[in-house]
């Protein structure tokens, strides 16, 4: 994560972007015989397979709750949620409170193994962390619009976690495309209350 404390002005480029890699990666997934709009000079989408998505609910950190409680409402249920923390503890706190609402969850440790899920598991939600190397979650989000915006589908609701809980830092996220922001180390009442927020607006 960034530790300077310059406030960014409206309207800066949203660093660390390298979206045409990833929406590469996104229509190659789709369109296997069509040639890549987004190919401009030799990029081409990532050669490599995604990564096996690890089973969720295993290796919590101790003191976790479980992944349901009895009595607890199920306020997600149903609800599909594609989870990008290239933490894998993190990972799967988040799982398991999403889990403990009644979610349907999908963990993923990259944004281009996110791409590659987001075709796959078909979210109605996803939630990115915003520091992840290689490709941030600045540059996850581009590449979901822009996708969204050439195929005319529909608009993927998308919670942004982050460490930092500069207004600078809120602006940036909103700017590229997240719809809300929650900062990290998560509180389960901010995060809940949020996604009931973003389903309500559906």
């Amino acid at each position: 994560d960034d530790d300077e404390d310059d406030e960014d002005e409206e309207g800066d480029e949203v660093p660390g972007v390298d979206e045409r890699l990833l929406v590469s990666r996104l229509w190659n997934e789709e369109n296997l015989d069509e040639e890549d709009p987004w190919s401009e000079g030799g990029v081409e989408a990532d050669s490599e397979g995604t990564q096996t998505v690890p089973e969720a609910g295993s290796g919590l950190p101790d003191g976790y709750p479980g992944e349901e409680v009895a009595g607890e409402e199920r306020e997600l249920d149903g609800v599909r949620i594609l989870v990008v923390d290239d933490e894998p503890d993190a990972t799967r706190a988040t799982s398991a409170l999403l889990k403990r609402w009644g979610a349907t969850v999908c963990e993923t440790h990259s944004a281009e193994e996110a791409l590659g899920e987001l075709t796959k598991f078909r979210p109605g939600l996803l939630i990115s962390d915003i520091a992840m190397p290689q490709h941030d979650g600045y540059a996850l989000l581009v590449a979901v619009r822009r996708h969204e915006d050439s195929s005319g589908i529909h608009r993927l609701p998308a919670i942004a976690l982050t460490v930092h809980s500069r207004e600078s830092e809120r602006r940036k996220a909103l700017s590229a495309g997240f719809d809300a922001v929650v900062s990290k180390p998560i509180e389960s009442s901010e995060l809940l209350e949020t996604l009931e927020l973003l389903l309500d607006q559906e």
